[in-house]
């Protein structure tokens, strides 16, 4: 018979009294200092990095440019006309994509470009500018560049959707931060945010509705699981720690109202609009032109409608107005720009805008080339000006282009006399320009020698200065106008088109060899002969 089990005796180290209730303040504070702990570990890797752009800066000056009821010219001076190569970024942004609708290619000074945009929206356009120079450049950069393309978006929609003019000194700037703690997580902790989005693709693929928006709550639990904190409060902090106004601190926190029936509260439309928004630009920001777009204005008003009070028509006008603006400004600043597969388009509109670029670059280049060869061959004038409008209407998809020459003797004016395109057989003859005095727009550019792209000819400030035949005959709501001078003196005026506005973005390489090629066709054709042809 065994003998019966002996307790046995305790040792030092066991503690066999009773289990205490937990401390809920002690629990707090070593929460509390182990965010902490966290905080002050991700505080220490950014700060390691010697070339973090100064955003603190940045806010700042973002925020006196963009005060439309307080700003003064002399801020703007200040903040931005005094960086030389800064102004002169901006103004080649105003002239060649974002505002050329009113005169762009003429404007050289910021003055007469507040004159005819507002203060407010060049405040804008420097400050983005501004903070979009101070992102680091290179491989190291790229992935930050598509964050700061995706907030710009952002801020470009809030600013149009924002309802109340009161909010309007501060939606841009709200919208454009609301990502800061993504910025800069893919700055710093690259491979953290490339794992947080990997494992949120994969959740997206395995629900039901893969186009849902997005669940703010399961997103910043798996942000704190992979890096310890939100985006959001990573953002927040930072911003803290930059001494940024506590009211924008706070507005950098998005807010999805629980009930979305509702008009939002005054005190959180701010918040709120900023959300929608950055919702809206991740949605858009891949989508193509079209119905993919127009489904998710309809998807969107569906969701946020009643709360934002807009509608159908609303958001349409929203988002063309939108992705006008972002792809042009895009265009100019060579942002980065997620492509998701299986997009198709024409040969140059390719699955990315620097593949499209790339293709318009090679294609002019080789026209110059088969120009220069025609010429050595002694081509007729007819045949190098047929030769140049069928490259032309090839590289750049044109609808029409017409080749317009000054007639020999009073009274000085340009007449069509080549052609490619649609209508351009009935429309030749009505191609008419006044030189002298200039009555229309034509004629004033042409005066000038100003290369000038018009996104959108319906704009007021556009159409009136329009000659009254191009108004009732010409269905385009896009052109190009590239004038042809011999010794200072207007010969000629290449005109192309597109049909609808906005449909032609040109940067800043693909203009530069616009403008050699027309300078090769007048050493070729026009130069011999002064004028005519």
């Amino acid at each position: 018979m065994s003998a019966p089990d002996v307790p046995s005796t305790p040792t030092s180290t066991e503690d066999t009294s009773p289990a205490r209730p937990a401390d809920p303040v002690s629990e707090v504070e070593d929460e509390a200092a182990a965010r902490e702990a966290r905080l002050q570990r991700l505080f220490n890797r950014i700060h390691e990095r010697k070339d973090f752009p100064s955003l603190k800066d940045s806010i700042r000056s973002i925020q006196k440019v963009t005060r439309s009821d307080l700003a003064h010219m002399r801020v703007l001076t200040d903040e931005v006309l005094n960086d030389v190569a800064l102004t002169n970024k901006l103004l080649r942004l105003i002239n060649t994509a974002f505002y050329n609708s009113v005169g762009g290619g003429s404007i050289t000074t910021i003055t007469r470009a507040v004159a005819l945009m507002g203060f407010e929206a060049i405040g804008r356009l420097a400050a983005s500018l501004q903070l979009f120079d101070r992102l680091p450049k290179g491989s190291d950069g790229a992935r930050v560049r598509e964050e700061f393309a995706l907030a710009l978006l952002a801020a470009t929609l809030a600013h149009q959707l924002c309802p109340v003019r009161a909010l309007e000194e501060n939606i841009y700037v709200t919208a454009l931060f609301q990502n800061l703690g993504s910025m800069l997580a893919w700055l710093h902790f690259p491979d953290d945010a490339e794992t947080i989005e990997q494992r949120l693709d994969e959740q997206r693929e395995a629900t039901p509705d893969p186009a849902a928006p997005v669940d703010l709550l399961a997103t910043e639990r798996l942000e704190r699981e992979v890096l310890g904190l939100s985006y959001e409060e990573l953002g927040v902090e930072i911003a803290c720690q930059w001494g940024w106004p506590e009211a924008l601190q706070s507005a950098l926190r998005p807010l999805v109202p629980a009930n979305l029936d509702e008009p939002a509260s005054m005190d959180k439309l701010l918040r709120v609009t900023c959300t929608a928004a950055n919702e809206l630009a991740r949605l858009c920001i891949d989508a193509t032109p079209g119905p993919e777009l127009e489904a998710h204005g309809l998807a969107f008003v569906a969701r946020w409608g009643t709360c934002l009070a807009i509608d159908d028509s609303t958001i349409a006008q929203t988002l063309e107005t939108s992705m006008r603006q972002w792809n042009d400004m895009a265009l100019v600043l060579d942002l980065p720009r997620k492509q998701p597969p299986g997009k198709t388009g024409s040969t140059l509109v390719a699955t990315s805008d620097a593949a499209r670029r790339k293709a318009v670059k090679q294609a002019l280049n080789q026209g110059m080339k088969q120009l220069d060869a025609l010429a050595r061959a002694g081509t007729p004038a007819e045949q190098l000006w047929q030769a140049y409008m069928t490259m032309m209407v090839e590289t750049l998809e044109l609808q029409r282009i017409l080749i317009c020459l000054r007639t020999p003797g009073p009274p000085a004016q340009l007449r069509g006399r080549y052609g490619q395109g649609d209508r351009v057989s009935v429309l030749m003859p009505t191609f008419t320009v006044p030189l002298a005095p200039p009555s229309d727009l034509f004629g004033l550019l042409s005066i000038k020698a100003a290369d000038t792209l018009i996104s959108d000819a319906s704009d007021l400030s556009i159409a009136r200065h329009l000659p009254a035949w191009f108004r009732s005959r010409v269905t385009a709501q896009t052109f190009l106008l590239l004038p042809l001078t011999v010794h200072g003196q207007p010969v000629g005026l290449v005109y192309a088109d597109r049909r609808d506005a906005g449909s032609l973005a040109i940067g800043d390489q693909e203009l530069t060899l616009l403008k050699s090629l027309r300078d090769q066709l007048v050493q070729i054709i026009l130069m011999p002969r002064k004028a005519g042809g």
